[in-house]
């Protein structure tokens, strides 16, 4: 499994995510590069199982950034809101 989070600053080490995803055998890509035109987070989506975003720091995840990414599962905010999620295309 590849968890892709979208950061801005996490004091806490990538939400605390890298141990205990890397022991259980998946892939953690971490990155601040959201925007603009084959930004890091649009290349890594492409085989992403979850994506986790900041509502601060949000990664727009549209209806064509979903169809580019076929393992996707789940779209996780770390934090509250879901604006940032094309919530009709997740559902669909």
């Amino acid at each position: 499994m590849k968890v892709l989070c979208i950061l801005y600053d996490d004091p806490t080490g990538e939400l605390g995510l890298r141990e205990f995803l890397e022991s259980n055998g998946h892939e953690l890509v971490v990155t601040s590069d959201k925007d603009g035109e084959g930004c890091t987070a649009d290349k890594e989506l492409v085989d992403a199982d979850v994506v986790i975003s900041q509502p601060f720091w949000p990664y727009y995840l549209t209806r064509e950034k979903m169809e580019s990414a076929p393992n996707l599962k789940m779209a996780i905010t770390a934090g509250i809101g879901s604006d940032h999620v094309d919530l009709q295309a997740a559902m669909d």
